[in-house]
């Protein structure tokens, strides 16, 4: 590792160094996080909260990190702001959501949380006509944890059948035969239930395509999820702003299609829209190490990070201040995760996991090497002159089963 960092940097890297790339880090997370929101084409915003451990005043505590993701008219989610806070008290949350409408963020037409009452609190002195979806996901958990547990398959099934119903008819006819039920086998259900109210149907308002986008706060928990699975290996992070900056885009959504799709660095770095056709990413010739055009299946796990990048021009990861010219600070932001306890790591270490892990499931390697886009390998000879199949659809049914089985290390 030091003498790949000396070749990048020219020489040793010494705290000079680390200081001179953190202070570049520290003004891409500053140009960020004051970034105008006018032009954007809100219409939802979904709100949460997390916790991580910092080092303040060289003491370890928690912080909790207020998030706002945003959905853009096309279903797009895009990161609004990342604020870190004492807690998710009204005021924090009010913090939070003055700073998204000082920078032009239009009233959203829904709002999605988890059911914090100090965020309800906030969004009711600031948009009090704006409908409000409590997420159905965390109800369910709450309405677990008030049932012992001899009673939570059968709960389960009933809140599945009322929240799953097929109407709003439907619904609130469930939602009455609910209430009724568990009042008699376990008030405090009943009473957790009642205690959301209205809020935890108001995607029945909508029609009822939306409803599965709409019932829950699933976007940002997986946003969260991302953050804490980068983290675990540093049981605390050095400062606040650490803990904030590491959720980011272009980085840290780079770093995630790289893992998924298996190219390299340069070549994610200099995706342009037009290359991303139905479920195909196409990496241009001019781009790719070999310089050979490369067509890579992508699922819905990819598609998923896809929907997160901000359109700023042609390019997905523009630098900073460039809509033309790709992200290239990869050396700086591995400098800044080391300093945050991520070492011995390299980008290209991730293809080799995702080599390894292909073969694991069985795919050969002839359908791993066209995913790698290697130019040798195991079709050579004649063979490699006269075999002109593409694999496509055995590069489908691989990818699909590496997007399994990464979400469910995911999912722990």
């Amino acid at each position: 590792m030091r003498r790949a960092l000396a070749a990048l940097f020219g020489g040793a890297v010494g705290k000079d160094t680390v200081s001179r790339v953190w202070r570049k880090v520290k003004a891409d997370w500053d140009a960020w996080n004051p970034r105008s929101l006018a032009a954007e084409p809100i219409i939802r915003l979904i709100l949460d909260g997390t916790v991580v451990r910092v080092r303040l005043d060289k003491k370890a505590t928690s912080i909790s990190l207020l998030v706002a993701l945003g959905v853009r008219q096309d279903g797009q989610k895009v990161l609004l702001a990342v604020k870190n806070m004492s807690g998710e008290s009204e005021a924090a949350w009010r913090t939070l959501l003055d700073d998204l409408v000082k920078r032009g963020l239009k009233t959203p037409e829904l709002v999605i949380v988890d059911g914090a009452p100090g965020l309800e609190k906030a969004l009711a002195a600031l948009w009090s006509e704006v409908p409000v979806q409590r997420c159905t996901v965390h109800k369910h958990r709450n309405l677990l944890a008030h049932a012992p547990d001899r009673l939570h398959d059968e709960l389960s099934a009933d809140y599945k059948d009322m929240i799953y119903a097929e109407t709003k008819q439907e619904i609130e006819a469930k939602r009455k035969a609910f209430i009724r039920k568990w009042r008699l086998k376990c008030p405090a259900v009943a009473a957790s239930l009642e205690e959301a109210g209205d809020k935890l149907f108001t995607f029945a308002r909508f029609p009822k395509s939306q409803w599965k986008s709409i019932r829950t706060s699933n976007a940002i928990e997986r946003l969260h999820e991302e953050f804490k699975r980068r983290i675990k290996t540093q049981t605390v992070l050095p400062s606040a702003e650490t803990a904030a900056m590491l959720f980011g885009y272009p980085y840290g959504t780079i770093c995630q299609l790289l893992i998924l799709t298996d190219q390299r660095t340069g070549e994610i770095a200099a995706l342009h829209w037009d290359w991303i056709d139905g479920d195909t990413i196409t990496i241009h010739a001019a781009v790719a190490k070999n310089g050979r055009e490369s067509r890579i299946p992508y699922g819905l796990l990819t598609k998923s990070i896809l929907e997160t990048v901000p359109k700023f021009g042609p390019l997905l990861f523009p630098a900073r201040g460039h809509t033309e010219k790709p992200f290239q600070s990869f050396g700086v932001r591995k400098i800044a995760l080391d300093k945050c306890g991520v070492e011995n790591f390299t980008h290209h270490d991730l293809r080799r996991t995702y080599a390894t892990n292909m073969a694991a499931l069985g795919t050969p390697i002839h359908v791993v090497e066209k995913l790698l886009n290697h130019s040798s390998g195991a079709i050579r000879g004649v063979t490699a002159i006269y075999n002109r199949h593409a694999y496509v659809e055995e590069m489908k049914i691989a990818g699909a089963a590496y997007e399994e089985k990464s979400q469910s290390l995911l999912a722990g």
